[in-house]
This record gives C-alpha cells, sequence and structure tokens, in this order.
C-alpha cells in the first residue's frame, strides 16, 4: 500500500488532462494515500492544489493531511497545519459556514505526532 501514493497522484493528473475535476473525496484519498506512503510533502501539495481549486475541501481532507505528516515524524508541519486551521475557523465562524471542523482525530493525530 504505501507505493500506491505514485498511481494516487498519476490518476489525479489524468482526471485533469481528460478535463474531468477532481472533488473532495479525490483529494481526501489522494492525501491519504500520500500519508500511508510516508510522503507528507505531496501530501501539503495536494492540500494546497486542492485549495487553489477551490475544491470543497472538509475535515477529512485536513485530518488526513495533518495525519500524513503524523506518521512521517513531521509533528511541526502537523502542528502549524492544525494551528491554520484553527486560524481559518475563527474567520469563517464571523463571516459564514465551513465543511471543516476540529474533530477527535485532528487533535489525536496532533498529539500522536508528538510522541514521534
Amino acid at each position: 500500500k504505501t507505493g500506491m501514493w505514485t498511481k494516487a497522484l498519476r490518476l489525479i493528473q489524468a482526471m485533469t488532462c481528460s478535463n474531468v475535476e477532481p472533488d473532495t473525496i479525490t483529494f481526501n484519498a489522494a492525501i491519504s494515500a500520500c500519508g500511508k506512503g510516508c510522503e507528507w510533502a505531496h501530501a501539503m501539495q495536494l492540500l494546497s492544489v486542492g485549495m487553489q481549486c477551490k475544491v470543497e475541501l472538509d475535515t477529512i481532507t485536513f485530518n488526513s493531511t495533518i495525519s500524513a505528516c503524523e506518521k512521517c515524524w513531521k509533528w511541526e508541519k502537523a502542528f502549524q497545519l492544525m494551528s491554520a486551521m484553527m486560524k481559518a475557523l475563527q474567520l469563517v465562524s464571523i463571516v459564514g459556514r465551513s465543511n471543516v471542523e476540529l474533530d477527535n482525530f485532528t487533535f489525536n493525530a496532533a498529539i500522536s505526532a508528538c510522541d514521534k
């Protein structure tokens, strides 16, 4: 399973070349595959691409990215992302709704990163 992240990235590229827009589920699965392959930088890059493409990212998207950082011993990146999520959620609470929330998995992944 650890080598599947390359296939996931190729499939996203193929989707784009075929004029098929990747959605939330596509990004979540690819980010999760990157985490299993200890490819935290690719997971972070996918998160960034999803945001730039205005894909409606959700809690699973962010949790999978934090988990990828945690699995790869990148606790600093996990905490940076969690901190950014918290700041973004504060802004969203002022102006409207979001599909992202902090949940037990978010905090557990960040805490687990401290254990590495």
